[in-house]
């Protein structure tokens, strides 16, 4: 019975909307069906913000943001590596290090998904996702180009700069020639020793160009290197 009058219903309002123009077909629906739709938007709204504050306060628990790429991201999920770090360095057990180790970018036969995962990587430095990225040099190198690193001589203290001179990685800024310390060699490094990267390969550690964390940039470089 119900199912006949909504189909009886949904007839009648054809035919009143008959002739009318588009505007005024608006402004007929607008007038019949206001109340569900902004009872829609309510709802909506009012679960946007929810989200929101559900998504800040998980991101306070976040004492740094750590992207990997071309990473062994099963060794990333097996280690403890990580999830050790803040109470190692007297962070509160609830504060967590929030760990990326999904993207491979493959420079030498860029395909679909490695333009892809790169043009995240750069969005994501640009919005300051990324505290903290660690890649192979080939790839580094490539982001540094686009100047998404800070300069280390203005984060790192004298005594971290004298400490890792043999490690630090200069970038020559092709238009006006300037080198520019922005890296840091991860060789020996319990990366490579807990298997996330592997003994061939050339990796390198930078703190992003809007990265929130620095400070807690620098420690987990200290964690990691020897």
């Amino acid at each position: 019975m119900s199912k006949h009058s909504n189909t009886g219903d949904d007839l009648s309002l054809r035919v009143r909307m008959q002739g009318m123009s588009f505007g005024q077909k608006l402004s007929y629906l607008w007038y019949y069906f206001k109340w569900p739709v902004l009872l829609i938007i309510v709802v909506a709204i009012g679960l946007g913000f929810f989200i929101r504050d559900w998504l800040k306060a998980q991101n306070e628990n976040v004492i740094l943001s750590l992207s990997l790429a071309n990473a062994n991201s099963f060794a990333v999920e097996e280690t403890e590596l990580f999830r050790n770090f803040p109470v190692s360095f007297g962070y509160d057990e609830d504060e967590i290090v929030s760990v990326d180790s999904g993207f491979q970018v493959d420079l030498v036969n860029m395909d679909a998904r490695s333009a892809q995962a790169f043009q995240i990587l750069a969005a994501q430095f640009v919005i300051g996702e990324v505290d903290l990225f660690i890649c192979d040099e080939a790839l580094f190198g490539r982001l540094a180009q686009n100047g998404g690193f800070s300069s280390l001589e203005e984060i790192l203290t004298p005594e971290l700069r004298s400490q890792w001179s043999d490690r630090l990685w200069w970038y020559e800024d092709q238009e006006s020639g300037e080198l520019l310390c922005c890296g840091v060699r991860m060789d020996g490094s319990t990366l490579q020793g807990n298997e996330i990267f592997s003994e061939e390969q050339i990796v390198v550690a930078g703190i992003t160009g809007r990265a929130p964390h620095q400070e807690t940039a620098v420690e987990m470089l200290q964690y990691l290197l020897p």
